[in-house]
């Protein structure tokens, strides 16, 4: 049963890096969980620890910028984690797309938190496409957020998309957890091509015995850009969280997961949450 108490928030202390913060605070204040903060980087090239960016090619100056990083990742702390939540301070001499899925596994997080479109070194790409690596690398549930949050880091309406797959399923679960921890209401948005006579009876029985309440069921007929078209909906319906499965397989040693699923954590204004099938195989 997914339970979001152990949270990794990467983070290269940008202010975009910090969005994913708030959200990952409240589920600790509400779960009694704790956060664990990391900042990763291979130091081998021009960083953003000081003015003017510095240069690490020996053993000593990574100890040194290391020890820097140390530093900001403490002030970071204090800047955004009240002191009443548990938090953790890693830093890795690594890149971030190595460093975050192996510090999940290493710490045994929950779900890893992360804002998008970062940067990192001397304007490297980190929480953009680190995020979308980190999708499809780990089994653990990744919250995606490209806006600041306005609500303290709580959700009210949670859309859950669905297609009657084991991994939909597993999504509608883990959207079910999260609204109960922050008393939201989900909207299940059965996607098809056309419409399906029965779909909301055949739903109501294909629901995971784990829920029991009310979920708001809606039919929504997708297009030729159904990411476009679900983020449109979820917009409509004044949702701030979409809850998505992701299935990923392996095809020549890469992990891959679904285009409409990248496509929504790209593109999303509101928070996302990817959820990969927990027992599939590695």
């Amino acid at each position: 049963m997914f339970s979001p108490k152990n949270i990794l928030v990467p983070t290269d202390f940008s202010e975009l890096s910090a969005y994913a913060v708030p959200y990952a605070v409240r589920l600790a204040e509400r779960l009694d969980g704790s956060l664990t903060l990391l900042h990763a980087d291979a130091f081998v090239e021009p960083i953003d620890l000081v003015g003017g960016g510095m240069l690490a090619h020996d053993a000593a100056r990574v100890d040194e910028l290391r020890a820097l990083a140390e530093e900001r990742l403490e002030e970071f702390a204090k800047a955004h984690v009240p002191r009443h939540v548990a938090v953790t301070r890693l830093t890795r001499v690594s890149s971030p797309f190595a460093a975050i899925p192996a510090v999940a596994a290493e710490t045994g997080a929950s779900l890893i938190a992360m804002g998008t479109h970062g940067r990192s070194g001397w304007r490297r790409a980190l929480l953009g496409s680190v995020a979308e690596t980190v999708v499809k690398e780990t089994i653990v549930p990744v919250l995606t957020v490209r806006q600041p949050s306005s609500s303290g880091g709580s959700f009210a309406r949670i859309l859950c998309p669905v297609n009657f797959s084991e991994v939909s399923r597993q999504a509608l679960e883990d959207a079910w957890v999260l609204a109960g921890s922050c008393d939201a209401e989900v909207l299940v948005a059965h996607v098809v091509e056309q419409h399906v006579e029965g779909g909301e009876e055949r739903f109501r029985s294909w629901l995971p015995p784990s829920i029991e309440g009310r979920i708001e069921y809606k039919e929504l007929e997708l297009g030729s850009e159904p990411a476009h078209h679900i983020l449109e909906f979820a917009e409509a319906e004044s949702c701030d969280l979409v809850v998505i499965g992701a299935n990923r397989r392996r095809q020549s040693d890469t992990t891959v997961i679904g285009t409409t699923t990248e496509s929504i954590t790209r593109n999303a204004s509101m928070p996302v949450l990817v959820v990969a099938l927990r027992d599939a195989e590695e």
